[in-house]
């Protein structure tokens, strides 16, 4: 415990991240205007680690619900 205090006082931060798995690689959508879509986006860890976060578009038109997740099932 005494080494991994002195660690993380000098600065030394190791952390180990687990591979993150989407359930689809990429996300496209023609649409014209007048049109909705509603679609669902799964993902999580590996080893089912908690994750949480915040989802953004850079279309100010795009609309996410909700926005920020949390072991959303």
């Amino acid at each position: 415990m005494k080494k991994t205090i002195e660690e993380l006082l000098s600065g030394n931060f190791r952390h180990e991240h687990p591979q993150l798995l989407f359930s689809q690689d990429k996300i496209e959508v023609t649409l014209k205007a007048g049109d909705v879509y509603k679609g669902e986006l799964y993902f999580g860890t590996e080893d089912n680690q908690k994750i949480r976060g915040y989802i953004t578009s850079s279309n100010r038109r795009v609309y996410r619900e909700p926005r920020n997740f949390r072991e959303l099932r």
